[in-house]
């Protein structure tokens, strides 16, 4: 599913804009999880006495990895939907693509160091990595939240205004706006599900992992906590399904494309 959201970014004129270039960058980090993190942690769970700490501290990277960079692209696309509703006509001449591609780049940037960070703090039995890890998705998180929560009471007003001016009689020219406005409305819901989506599969994993520190990693709670790692990557094959079930750009891609 992710490398239909890729390949139908890359092919489709139509989905080359700089929300969707978010969605890219989002897809990547699926695809990481899908194709490297998922089976080495089989490997783990099934190898787990004959695994030496340098594989597991790679595992672990590339987890991290993972889970902030989609945290960041899903920061990234909400500070997009935002400035796309609030600021329509700034939006249209600053949001370009080789903008989007450098804030993409700086992105994983950023969450490469981080990366590292965690793995430098984390040396014995430090959990301070951890915390900077989990403090960063967390802030990213409340903050994507609460910018849903303004966009959708500022997007409810202009609803409302737009039913109020509105005459029967409106141009097609007059119509532009209002049409602008509702697909902008239609994405920021889109990337609200997407959101909701991964909140759901990913806060009961930051509880486990935080909670790890006051357990000592016991085999009970390892047991419990695999299954629970498990199920929040499963996160990163339903958002293909999301976009097909909101976009009919792309579920027209992805016919295409099969």
């Amino acid at each position: 599913g992710n490398i239909l959201v890729l390949v139908s970014v890359a092919t489709t004129a139509s989905l080359q804009t700089v929300p969707d270039l978010f969605i890219g960058s989002l897809a990547v980090a699926d695809l990481l999880v899908v194709i490297v993190q998922q089976p080495c942690l089989i490997a783990r769970v099934t190898l787990d006495g004959s695994l030496g700490q340098t594989f597991l501290d790679v595992l672990n990277s590339i987890g991290n990895l993972s889970l902030i960079a989609s945290v960041t692209s899903m920061f990234a696309v909400t500070i997009d939907r935002l400035f796309a509703i609030q600021r329509p006509f700034r939006y249209a001449v600053l949001a370009t693509k080789p903008r989007a591609l450098i804030v993409i780049a700086g992105a994983w940037g950023v969450c490469a160091l981080l990366t590292v960070m965690a793995v430098l703090l984390s040396e014995g039995e430090s959990i301070t990595g951890r915390l900077v890890l989990w403090g960063y998705v967390s802030i990213l998180l409340v903050a994507i939240v609460l910018i849903y929560f303004y966009l959708f009471i500022v997007a409810q007003k202009h609803a409302n205004n737009i039913v109020t001016v509105q005459a029967p009689s409106t141009t097609t020219t007059g119509n532009n706006k209002p049409v602008n406005q509702k697909q902008e409305r239609k994405a920021a819901k889109t990337i609200a599900i997407v959101v909701g989506v991964f909140i759901t599969f990913w806060i009961p994993f930051l509880s486990f992992t935080i909670s790890q520190a006051s357990v000592s990693g016991t085999p009970a709670f390892m047991r419990v906590f695999y299954w629970v790692w498990s199920i929040s990557m499963c996160n990163s094959a339903v958002n293909p399904y999301i976009y097909c079930a909101r976009s009919i750009r792309y579920r027209r891609s992805f016919w295409r494309l099969l």
